[in-house]
């Protein structure tokens, strides 16, 4: 991916974080921008922080809320690999 490419995105990103504003906190709307960019049917975000599984900040639906949780309970998945 070339800078161009990274800036489009990062400019895509901040536009959709931005709408809705008022309606919904930032990590939501981050979140939502998120799925919206990568044309994922749902995502999540999680943070890295003093626990060994990080924080959920929030996710996009029912089913990403599932797929976060279950990273937790097998104590595996793609954002423990992150953190």
């Amino acid at each position: 991916m070339g800078t161009t490419d990274r800036a489009s995105i990062l400019a895509r990103l901040a536009g959709l974080s931005a709408a809705n504003a008022t309606d919904r906190q930032l990590a939501d709307r981050l979140c939502e921008a998120g799925r919206l960019i990568t044309l994922a049917d749902g995502a999540w975000i999680t943070v890295g922080n003093a626990t060994p599984s990080g924080t959920t900040l929030c996710s996009t639906d029912a089913v990403a809320t599932r797929l976060g949780n279950l990273q937790d309970v097998l104590g595996e998945g793609p954002c423990r690999d992150a953190i």
